[in-house]
């Protein structure tokens, strides 16, 4: 009952708008739809929990930069995987050197080529 009264008073739009309003593709529509790279999903989308004071600090820094909590959040977890991958790759790197030391002999072929100007 109280659901048809918001349908009638035009604050919540009948299930027939919707389905015409996705179908155009315009904004607010969760139909699946892929633009720009960006998938609009049926679900309202991840949530993260977080602390109040967290939240605060990110809302503080996101106001500073002149943008929203979502996006100052998106880039911080591209920033972090970017970072991750970092890391990964130099332990990896570090992990070879390791199985594989550096011989005496692998480097010093090329001293007599190297000019370092002083000569």
């Amino acid at each position: 009952m109280a659901r048809q009264a918001l349908l009638n008073s035009g604050k919540l739009p009948s299930s027939s708008r919707l389905r015409r309003t996705c179908r155009r593709g315009k904004s607010g529509c969760n139909s699946g739809l892929k633009r720009k790279g960006l998938r609009f999903l049926k679900s309202p989308g991840p949530q993260l929990i977080l602390d109040d004071d967290l939240v605060i600090k990110v809302d503080a820094i996101a106001n500073e930069l002149n943008t929203t909590r979502s996006a100052f959040t998106r880039n911080a977890l591209r920033e972090a995987v970017k970072h991750y991958n970092i890391r990964r790759l130099e332990l990896k790197h570090r992990q070879g050197y390791k199985v594989h030391p550096i011989n005496k002999e692998e480097f010093s072929v090329w001293e007599k080529e190297q000019n370092w100007g002083d000569e």
